[in-house]
Formats: C-alpha cells, structure tokens, sequence
C-alpha cells in the first residue's frame, strides 16, 4: 500500500513513517512546499493520512479529501475531523480518525493510538491499525462523540490540576 503523510516532517511523520515502512508499505511524506503536493500524493496514494496542526487540519481535510481512496487523521479530537473528512471524500473513500496517545516516542511498544472508525472504515483502515499492533501498539475502538467527551473532560482535569499546583509552587 502507498500511504501519504500529509504534514509528516515533523516527530509525527518521522515515527509513524517507519512503522509503515517497517510492515512492508511505500510512504510519502508531503507538506506546504513539497513536491508532489498533498493533492497529487493523494491520488497517487492508497491512504493519506492527515497529520497537520489542529489549527489547519479542517482546511488541509478540505483540500486533499477530494483525491483520495482512504483518508485517516492523526488529531487529539475526532469530531470535527471525521465529519470534515466524510463530507469532503468521496462516497467510495475510506474515513476513520486516529489519535496517538504518545508523547515520548523512544519506545512505541506498549503505547496506545485510539481509532475512531466510520461506516466508511474498510480494508485500508484495517491495515494502519495492523501496522501498529505488528511494533507492539495498543489499539483502542471508540466513537467520535465518546472520544472528544472523554478527552475533553480529561484535559480539563488537568490544567486545573497543573494549575493548582503552579500556585502552590508560587506560594512557597
């Protein structure tokens, strides 16, 4: 299969690149300046993934959707992007939403990348999360909704906490 990281010069795209490589697929990295664009990659390519900053992931979805054959993201929320991607592909394209839960990537064994699949989740979805099970990925199955709800509520639990804590820190 011929994937395509749209946005993959990046930590990102480096990682996920050879996961891809390494279970046997052709990966094209592509971005702002490169040759070919995200566009062309996407028709030549089998999957294009979308692995942009949140702040333009919407308008990159709407660009590169049109050409391609499977289309996933790699974003921290999955509503707007999957609704953007099933809207802006073709009825015949695959649509799923991916989220790595990995900062630190020495080591991706035992990390977890959450997918969020669609009715128009097929064989090329399968695959991606067949490349992250073959270097040790755990694979959690969850809805768009449950996702952005879960997610949300957790990082607000968080910056209130680090918030807490930053002003105990000033205190003393």
């Amino acid at each position: 299969m011929k994937i395509n990281i749209v946005g993959g010069s990046g930590v990102t795209g480096r990682v996920h690149k050879e996961i891809f490589e390494y279970a046997g697929h052709e990966v094209i990295i592509t971005g702002r300046t490169t040759n070919p664009t995200p566009e062309e990659a996407a028709k030549i390519s089998d999957l294009t993934i979308i692995a942009v900053p949140i702040s333009v992931t919407e308008e990159v979805i709407k660009k590169v959707a049109p050409h391609c054959k499977a289309i996933m993201d790699f974003t921290g929320v999955k509503k707007l992007p999957i609704k953007t991607m099933l809207e802006h592909a073709k009825e015949d394209c695959e649509v799923g939403g991916l989220h790595p839960l990995y900062g630190d990537i020495s080591s991706l064994k035992g990390k977890t990348v959450i997918y969020t699949p669609t009715k128009r989740s097929g064989e090329k979805c399968r695959e991606v999360i067949e490349c992250f099970k073959k270097v040790g990925i755990k694979i959690k199955e969850i809805d768009a909704d449950t996702h952005d709800l879960l997610i949300g509520g957790i990082m607000q639990n968080a910056r209130r906490k680090l918030l807490e804590t930053f002003a105990l820190l000033i205190e003393k």
